[in-house]
């Protein structure tokens, strides 16, 4: 089972933060993260937070804690092959 980590800005006052980037966990997540900030025009410079070692579901896992990021956030959680999913949720 591939697992995957996120990369997203540190949140901001009111507690709202943008997912940057979705790789295997074999992949630069913070090169990525700086990359797409960089197309968008935005400062690469920023505080970007990743964590590692998550899967990809769209079954809502029974212990909410394990939701790491959730696709009603600012961002679309996306493997490699361009398939979408509802949640990165801890192993």
């Amino acid at each position: 089972m591939t697992t995957y980590t996120i990369a997203y800005l540190k949140p901001n006052q009111s507690g709202d933060s943008m997912l940057l980037a979705v790789v295997p966990d074999c992949k630069d997540a913070v090169g990525e993260a700086r990359f797409y900030l960089r197309t968008a025009y935005l400062d690469p410079d920023q505080e970007i937070i990743t964590e590692s070692g998550l899967i990809l579901t769209d079954e809502e896992p029974d212990d909410l804690s394990r939701i790491r990021w959730s696709g009603q956030g600012l961002g679309f959680i996306t493997d490699e092959a361009g398939n979408v999913f509802q949640y990165a949720i801890n192993r």
